[in-house]
């Protein structure tokens, strides 16, 4: 029978809409200020505007793919881990195939120890296991049972 391990990560979802909002914010504020006149607009302001709006749309972009992903991102049995990336594709990881896991973080997040991806390294292939919450304790979980298995 299959355990829940990771739901998807609602605090991913709420700081992504607030970026997109944020940057959404800079470019109509921008815009308000020189009236909507593009031509009116100083170079420099107009690098930046082209910023936030790459921003925007990427923070868009991203919004509609954490959304999207199924509520119930990792499940786990007495011999497999089975992450889900969309509704329809599911990959499955056996623990016995499991030689290193650990979490990873990104250039951009190591200031505040947000943890970015749980990397599971098996013998023909690396899992990265992302937009889920909780992620160190899901680690150690994996861990746990992982290396379990492997003693017994």
């Amino acid at each position: 029978m299959k355990k829940i391990l990771a739901y998807k990560s609602i605090s991913e979802i709420i700081s992504t809409a607030i970026i997109l909002f944020l940057s959404l914010l800079a470019v109509i504020s921008m815009l308000v200020y020189y009236d909507f006149i593009f031509t009116s607009i100083d170079v420099e302001i107009k690098v930046l505007l082209f910023v936030f709006v790459i921003i925007a749309i990427v923070s868009f972009m991203q919004l509609l793919m954490l959304i999207g992903n199924p509520k119930i991102m990792v499940e786990h049995d007495d011999n497999s881990i089975y992450f889900y990336r969309r509704k329809q594709n599911r990959k499955s990881i056996p623990f016995n195939d499991i030689q290193n896991i650990y979490t990873k973080t990104s250039i951009w997040t190591k200031p505040f120890v947000v943890y970015t991806a749980i990397v599971i390294i098996t013998k023909n292939e690396t899992y990265y296991l992302r937009h889920i919450s909780k992620m160190n304790e899901v680690k150690d979980v994996i861990q746990h049972i992982a290396y379990a298995e492997k003693s017994n």
